[in-house]
């Protein structure tokens, strides 16, 4: 299987219409004291319709793409970043994103009790679907 190495900036056309959008990490990569804040964040894109796929990071790669790339954040669909911790998903970032919808990738009876409270709270009435309660999603 081919590997490639991605990097913000770079796109690829899925067919129909929908595109896969690399939004993070940049290039020359992220001085960060967690390597999570350098996972690959990606939006696909269909019309409308807009899947932003978070990873793992956390405060310092939401504040990153706060500050260089808000303008594209915003999707319908946000699958919370890592798990649903409390490092993730600011109120800031649910702001640029406005995110109608939330899916969390979590084990059920995880031992970091993800996803945190705070982290549901921010979340506000937005339908939320958990692989811990809902199974594949």
């Amino acid at each position: 299987i081919p590997q490639l190495e991605a990097f913000a900036g770079q796109w690829l056309d899925l067919g129909g219409g929908a595109t896969l959008s690399v939004l993070h990490p940049p290039r020359d990569g992220l001085p960060a004291a967690d390597e999570d804040d350098s996972s690959l964040v990606l939006k696909v894109s269909l019309g409308d319709a807009a899947f932003l796929l978070t990873a793992d990071i956390a405060a310092d790669g939401e504040a990153y793409l706060l500050s260089n790339d808000a303008d594209l954040l915003h999707a319908p669909v946000l699958k919370v970043a890592h798990h649903g911790s409390r490092a993730s998903t600011s109120t800031a970032f649910l702001a640029a994103v406005e995110p109608l919808t939330a899916v969390i990738s979590v084990g059920e009876d995880n031992p970091y009790v993800h996803p945190s409270p705070q982290t549901l709270d921010r979340l506000g009435s937005r339908p939320v679907f958990r692989t811990d309660l809902h199974g594949d999603v």
